[in-house]
């Protein structure tokens, strides 16, 4: 039985010239991921001193992680979705 030529040309391909490694983005995301270690360390105290409640705060901080937590979980659906490209620019509107 032959394959539809899509396959055999496929598997003939060259897999892409790309860099072996390309750290820019980890780093994007280890700046992000310590300036929110930063916000979530700093802003229950800037919450108090403003007069909320410590609990007032608390719950403010966690509505925070859900919506963080969310929103990672949506992207990872929206990526999967489609390509990387296409999940951007549905966000972007």
């Amino acid at each position: 039985m032959t394959h539809p030529g899509w396959v055999r040309s496929r598997a003939r391909r060259a897999p892409p010239q790309t860099a072996a490694f390309d750290a820019t983005g980890l780093v994007a995301i280890a700046v992000s991921t310590t300036g929110d270690g930063f916000e979530l360390t700093l802003l229950p105290k800037y919450l108090v001193c403003l007069g909320f409640a410590a609990a007032q705060a608390a719950t403010a901080i966690t509505a925070y992680g859900l919506m963080a937590a969310l929103a990672g979980w949506a992207s990872g659906v929206l990526a999967e979705a489609g390509t990387t490209q296409s999940a951007s620019q549905r966000g972007h509107g």
